[in-house]
C-alpha cells in the first residue's frame, strides 16, 4: 500500500474547487489528495458504520491505508433527519424541499450547509449509509461486484468528478435483499452482508425467520437492514416437541390421523386455540423485538403428503375455512388451493397482534402451485405477501404469453397485485448445478421492470452465499446445513452467478438503468479497465445467446399455452426443479445439440474472452488474471459437455483439439 501525505492546501486549490463549475459542487479529492474531514451528527450505530465505509472505500480507491477522516478543507456532516436527532438535517432537508414523503426510509441528500461543512443526510441511518455508497459512485464510478472479493478495485483512483450538488436520490422499491440459504450460524461471516449493504439492498442475506433473528440478528444490525422477518414459521409457533403429545388436535388431521411432521403437515388454523396460542407468541416476540418491520406466518415447506400436496389439515374446523373457489372446476388441471383458510387466519392473527402492537406487519406465503392463487377472502392491509414462484420458467420472463409454465404463475401474481401492493417476489436464482447462471440477464431486467409497473415493494430471491466460508457453518455441518457440499463450490456458484446478482441489485434501486451500463460498471470493476470492455462484450454475446434459444415470441409445439395448468412446459422452458445437467444448458448458451455447431457458434464468445486474456495478461495484476481465467474455464467446461476442447497452443485462428469424438477441423 502506498503512503498519503495529507498537507493542507493552498488558498489558490481552495479557489480552484470553488471556481471549478457554474453550479455548486463536492469533490472528495483535489490533485490526487482526500479532502473530506467526516463528523457525526446523529449518533446510531449505522451512522457509525456509515463513517467507516466512507474511510474504507476512500482508502481502496486510493490503494492506501492512512485515510482516517479526522483532517481535511472540507467538512462532512453525517445525520438523520426527522427524529429530533439533527435541527440541521431538518433544516437543510427543509431549504431543498425534501420530506420522508420524497424520499421515504432510504433516499438521502447531499447538501451544502456552509462554505467548507456539507450534510449527508436522510430519514434513516441506511439512508445515509446509502449516500455514502453513492457518492463514491458518482466521485469514482466505484462499486463492489461480489462479496467474496470486497473493496478490492482493479486499479488506483487518483482523481475524482464533482458531484452537483443539492444531489439525491431514493430507491424505486422498498424491498430489495438475497434470501442466501444456509447463511445462518452463530458466528455468521461478514462479506455477504457487507456487500448486500454496499450494493445498496435493504434487506440482510439469511437469517430472517424466528431462529435466525434470534441468533445472528445481532450480526447484521450495523448495515440498517430493515428487519423484515419471513420463512416457514409454523413450526417454531407451535412446536410439535411442546405440543405433539397434550395437544395433537393443533396439527393437521390427514386420513384421520394426527401428523405434525415439519415436512408433510400444517397446524389446523380452524381451532382458535391454535390461534389464540400464535398471536400470543408472536405478541411476546414483538415485545422482544420491538424495532422488527415484520413478524413471520409462514406455513411449514411440506412435499410429503402425496394426498393434498402440502399437508393441509382435513379437520371440520378447517374444511369450514375454505370457499368452493378454492376448487377447480371440472376438467382443470389446477390444484386445489388453500389459501382462503390461511389468509383468512392470518387476517386474525395480524389484527389481533396490532391491538397490541399498531402498525405491525405479518409476512405470509404465496408459495407452491397450491398456494399460489389470491385467496376469496379480503386482504388485511398489514400483511406482506412473499410470493414464492416455485418451479416458473426461468428462460422466458414470467409475464410470457407464450410460455405454457409461467401463464399461471403470471395470473396468480396479478390476482394478488389487483387486491394489494404489500408483495414482493421471492424468486429462486440459485440452482444445484454450481457451473452455470440459472437466471439470464435478460429476464432479471424484464422481470424487475414488470414488478415495477404492477407496483409491487420489490424482490428478495432465493440464493446461496459466496465464498470463502459460503456455508457459514462449522466444521462438519455441511450435510444438514448447507446448498453445497464443501466451501469451494459456493465460490464456483458465485463465479458463475455475481453478475446476474449484481444486475437484480443494480435494478432494485433504478430499474430503468441499461443492461449495458451494468454489464460495463461490473466489468470496470471487476477486471480493470483493459479488459472490461471485452469482458462486457462476452457477457452480452452470452445473455444474447441464451435469449435466442428461448424462442421469444413464438409459441412451443408442445406444451398447454392456455395457463391451465401449472406444470405444463414448453420444448424451449428451463426450470429450477429440472435436473440440471451442464449439456442442457450448454446447448442453449450455443444453441444447437450438435457438437460440430457448438464449436463454430462459440468462437465468438471465445475471441471476446481470448481479447480479455490479452488486455489482463498486459496489466501483469495477477488477481486480474485470475478473475478473466474463471470465466474462461466456465466456457472451456461447457464446451467440454459437447467434447470440444480449445487448442490452447494453436496461434492465429481459434481451433480446436477435438470436437465431439472426432478430430476438429
Amino acid at each position: 500500500m502506498r503512503k498519503i501525505l495529507f498537507t493542507a492546501l493552498t488558498a489558490l486549490s481552495f479557489v480552484g474547487y470553488a471556481d471549478s463549475g457554474k453550479s455548486d459542487s463536492f469533490r472528495m479529492v483535489i490533485k490526487g489528495r482526500p479532502q473530506v474531514q467526516l463528523a457525526r451528527m446523529s449518533y446510531d450505530q449505522t451512522i457509525t458504520y456509515a463513517l467507516d465505509e466512507f474511510i474504507a472505500y476512500m482508502n481502496a480507491v486510493m490503494k492506501t491505508t492512512d485515510y482516517t477522516g479526522r483532517t481535511g478543507l472540507f467538512t462532512l456532516n453525517l445525520a438523520i433527519a426527522g427524529n429530533e436527532s439533527c435541527e440541521l438535517a431538518d433544516a437543510t432537508m427543509a431549504k431543498h424541499g425534501h420530506s420522508f414523503k420524497t424520499l421515504g426510509r432510504e433516499g438521502f441528500l447531499l447538501a451544502r450547509t456552509s462554505e467548507r461543512h456539507f450534510m449527508l443526510c436522510a430519514y434513516s441511518s441506511r439512508g445515509v449509509l446509502n449516500g455514502v455508497y453513492k457518492m463514491f459512485e458518482k466521485s469514482f464510478g466505484v462499486v463492489a461486484t461480489r462479496p467474496f472479493v470486497g473493496l478490492d478495485f482493479p486499479e488506483r483512483y487518483p482523481d475524482c468528478k464533482p458531484i452537483a450538488i443539492p444531489y439525491s436520490e431514493r430507491p424505486a422499491f422498498s424491498y430489495r435483499g438475497l434470501g442466501a440459504c444456509g447463511y445462518q450460524s452463530v458466528r455468521p461471516h461478514e462479506s455477504m452482508n457487507k456487500w448486500l449493504s454496499r450494493v445498496l439492498m435493504s434487506a440482510g442475506g439469511g437469517g430472517g425467520d424466528l431462529l435466525g433473528t434470534s441468533e445472528i440478528g445481532w450480526a447484521k444490525a450495523p448495515y440498517g437492514f430493515f428487519k423484515y422477518m419471513g420463512g416457514h414459521a409454523f413450526h417454531r409457533l407451535v412446536p410439535p416437541r411442546e405440543f405433539a403429545k397434550t395437544h395433537p388436535e393443533y396439527y393437521s388431521l390427514i386420513d384421520g390421523k394426527r401428523s405434525w411432521a415439519e415436512k408433510g403437515a400444517q397446524l389446523s388454523l380452524g381451532n382458535p386455540e391454535v390461534i389464540d396460542l400464535i398471536v400470543k407468541r408472536l405478541i411476546e416476540f414483538r415485545r422482544a423485538h420491538p424495532d422488527i418491520d415484520s413478524l413471520p406466518f409462514g406455513y411449514n415447506d411440506s412435499w410429503k403428503n402425496p394426498k393434498n400436496r402440502f399437508g393441509w389439515s382435513e379437520d371440520p374446523l378447517d374444511l369450514k375455512m375454505d370457499s368452493p373457489k378454492d376448487f377447480p372446476k371440472p376438467g382443470s388441471k389446477r390444484p386445489r388451493t388453500w389459501s382462503t383458510r390461511y389468509i383468512k387466519a392470518a387476517n386474525e392473527v395480524v389484527r389481533r397482534v396490532n391491538k397490541v402492537w399498531p402498525g405491525t406487519k405479518l409476512q405470509v406465503y404465496a408459495y407452491h402451485f397450491c398456494m399460489l392463487q389470491p385467496p376469496d377472502c379480503e386482504i388485511d392491509p398489514n400483511l406482506i405477501i412473499s410470493f414464492a414462484p416455485l418451479y416458473k420458467c426461468c428462460h422466458h420472463p414470467i409475464f410470457d404469453p407464450n410460455c405454457p409454465r409461467n401463464r399461471f404463475m403470471d395470473e396468480c401474481l396479478r390476482g394478488w397485485a389487483a387486491r394489494t401492493k404489500n408483495l414482493f417476489v421471492r424468486d429462486y436464482y440459485s440452482c444445484p448445478n454450481r457451473n452455470y447462471s440459472l437466471m439470464p440477464l435478460y429476464e432479471v431486467v424484464e422481470e424487475v421492470r414488470y414488478y415495477h409497473k404492477l407496483g409491487l415493494m420489490g424482490m428478495s430471491p432465493e440464493t446461496a452465499p459466496d465464498g470463502p466460508n459460503g456455508a457459514n457453518v462449522i466444521e462438519g455441518a455441511f450435510q444438514s446445513n448447507a446448498r453445497f457440499s464443501v466451501n469451494s463450490r459456493y465460490e464456483r456458484y458465485w463465479d458463475a452467478n455475481a453478475l446476474t446478482h449484481f444486475t437484480l441489485a443494480r435494478l432494485g434501486w433504478n430499474p430503468n438503468e441499461k443492461l449495458e451500463d451494468i454489464v460495463a460498471l461490473y466489468c470496470r470493476n471487476h477486471y480493470g479497465s483493459a479488459a472490461a470492455p471485452h469482458m462486457a462484450k462476452y457477457f452480452l454475446l452470452k445473455d444474447e445467446c441464451i435469449r435466442k434459444s428461448s424462442h421469444p415470441g413464438e409459441k412451443p409445439s408442445n406444451g398447454d399455452v392456455s395457463g391451465d395448468s401449472p406444470t405444463a412446459s414448453g420444448e424451449w422452458c428451463f426450470a429450477w426443479n429440472w435436473k440440471s445437467p451442464l449439456g442442457r444448458y450448454a446447448e442453449r448458451l450455443f444453441m444447437t445439440t450438435s457438437a460440430k455447431q457448438a464449436a463454430k457458434n462459440a468462437v465468438p464468445l471465445i475471441a471476446h474472452l481470448q481479447a480479455a486474456r490479452d488486455a489482463a495478461y498486459g496489466t501483469k495484476d495477477m488477481e486480474i488474471r485470475e478473475r478473466v481465467e474463471k470465466e474462461y474455464d466456465l466456457l472451456k467446461l461447457y464446451l467440454l459437455s459437447f467434447g470440444c476442447e480449445i487448442d490452447e497452443h494453436a496461434t492465429g485462428n481459434i481451433k480446436f483439439m477435438r470436437v465431439g469424438r472426432g478430430d476438429a477441423e
